[in-house]
């Protein structure tokens, strides 16, 4: 028998992180003016916090699919792991949001 309280979880997360792709857009465009000054595109740091922006659709899509994969293997502990791993870009953006704009 399949663990109930963990396909909650799994689909109220997912839920959340579609739901999330539209601030997700609004920090992806703004972020191509990073790379505006001269200078910017010789930066590793610069540089790699546009891929980490950009690759959240990808990752949201890759760790859901293996979070389902991994509860319908019966790892229920698992499947929690990879589906909480787009957190990593959900829970700073958030803050910034909320921080930021008091």
């Amino acid at each position: 028998m399949k663990h109930t309280r963990t396909a909650v979880i799994l689909f109220i997360l997912q839920v959340g992180y579609l739901l999330f792709c539209a601030a997700w857009f609004d920090v992806a465009i703004k972020s191509g003016n990073m790379l505006d000054e001269p200078g910017a595109r010789d930066h590793f740091g610069i540089l790699m916090l546009f891929v980490v922006i950009w690759i959240y659709p990808l990752v949201v899509g890759l760790f859901s699919l293996l979070g389902w994969l991994t509860y319908h293997k019966h790892s229920f502990r698992v499947s929690l792991w990879l589906t909480g791993v787009p957190l990593l870009w959900v829970l700073p953006l958030a803050g910034a949001y909320v921080f930021g704009f008091k």
